[in-house]
């Protein structure tokens, strides 16, 4: 008997590219599932395009719901699941064929409860072309290489891996066991992804088998630093105080702490003194609740964005490590290149004295000439003046 699988697509104002995501669920050479789209309130035509094309199917189910967030509509769709695994696929990202017959293979040799199953993944841009040499598909890869010397355990701390919840698979026990997706804007799935991963290794299969679209509109992409830096620093230092509790009970806890460390250490969007804050509040008894409530209310007392403004620190302190690494280049470039002018100034400096000892020279040079001149001029108007009178007297 097939394993029945789900597949949860949130959506939210996707009519350009949400009938192509579905489909990409329909056509997957795994047949045995159903496709659940919970729009989130859509303000286009998504709901009617998706209710007409689709009627009359029994393997697309749409629920509609007010705009509540990405979170809310994958954990709507995850309860309303009669799957025992469980896909994700945001409404503008594309399976491959093969994705779901790859990733259910691998899901069941895992025993217990499961893991979160990921695999790799190419990038497209809003028209449907490969965009290998986007932004984001460039820091991809260079966070793949990352991952390629740590132990899977600690996968998720060097990044976000798996980039997207549309390259979430998992089974509905680990669900149940790790809880749903928290109210988080733009990190509900890295979040999710650390406490699945707390409980058992994630697979990574090495295969691209996603299609992750960037387009101008991803939410990521949203420019204010600060809610991106709550969310990261409180998601790392969720993590962290996990891993606190996990490696107090170790009997030799060195090489897991170092295997942490180093991974930390790897993650670009780590931010040293944002995560510090939240730690030290973990560790001074804050519950999770108090700390997710300083992340989503942005104008309490004791924000960190309140903080820096008190103690008169710089916003750059407060942001990732890759960030303050590309700090640290510039003011050392800049100050290669104030030394390299300050030298060419110096060298500069010694050509014009020399230019001016040569003028000097040159200028008394002339003046030597000009006197010997005037002194030659001198003697020719004297012996011009011997020759007229000489002239004079042999006239007498």
């Amino acid at each position: 008997m097939n394993t029945l699988v789900t597949v949860v697509i949130p959506s939210y104002n996707h009519e350009k590219y949400v009938v192509a995501a579905v489909d990409s669920c329909l056509s997957q050479t795994y047949r045995d599932l159903e496709v659940i789209v919970v729009d989130d309130g859509s303000q286009d035509n998504s709901v009617n395009l998706l209710q007409t094309r689709y009627a009359g199917d029994p393997r697309v189910k749409i629920v509609t719901q007010q705009n509540n967030g990405a979170h809310a509509a994958i954990n709507v769709g995850i309860h309303q699941a009669s799957g025992e695994y469980i896909a994700i696929l945001n409404s503008d990202d594309l399976f491959h064929s093969r994705r779901i017959e790859v990733l259910i293979q691998e899901a069941q040799q895992v025993d217990g409860i499961g893991s979160l199953v990921f695999s790799d993944l190419e990038f497209i841009n809003d028209e449907g072309y490969q965009a290998p040499e986007h932004e984001r598909a460039q820091g991809y890869r260079m966070l793949q290489q990352r991952c390629q010397e740590t132990p899977v355990e600690s996968l998720f701390l060097v990044g976000n891996v798996a980039m997207t919840s549309s390259n979430f698979f998992f089974p509905k026990t680990l669900f149940h066991a790790v809880g749903e997706f928290s109210a988080l804007r733009y990190t509900h799935d890295w979040d999710w992804a650390l406490r699945a991963t707390a409980i058992c290794p994630p697979t990574w299969v090495r295969e691209n088998l996603l299609s992750y679209r960037v387009h101008g509109s991803n939410t990521i992409a949203e420019s204010d630093i600060w809610p991106h830096i709550r969310e990261n620093a409180f998601v790392h230092a969720k993590a962290i105080l996990t891993l606190k509790q996990r490696i107090a009970s170790m009997d030799n806890p060195s090489r897991v702490v170092r295997d942490v460390y180093t991974s930390l250490l790897h993650n670009e969007s780590f931010l040293p003194l944002a995560t510090l804050y939240f730690v030290v509040l973990g560790m001074a008894g804050f519950t999770e609740a108090q700390l997710f409530e300083l992340v989503t209310a942005s104008d309490k007392e004791g924000d960190l964005r309140c903080l820096a403004d008190e103690l008169s620190l710089p916003e750059d302190l407060f942001l990732s490590a890759k960030h303050l690494i590309e700090m640290k280049k510039i003011i050392n470039s800049q100050a290669a290149m104030i030394e390299e002018r300050w030298a060419a100034m110096q060298q500069m400096e010694a050509m014009v004295r020399e230019r001016d000892e040569t003028i000097a020279s040159q200028t008394q040079m002339i003046e030597e000439r000009w006197a010997a001149m005037q002194q030659m001029g001198q003697e020719i108007g004297n012996r011009d003046r011997r020759i007229a009178e000489l002239q004079e007297r042999l006239a007498d």
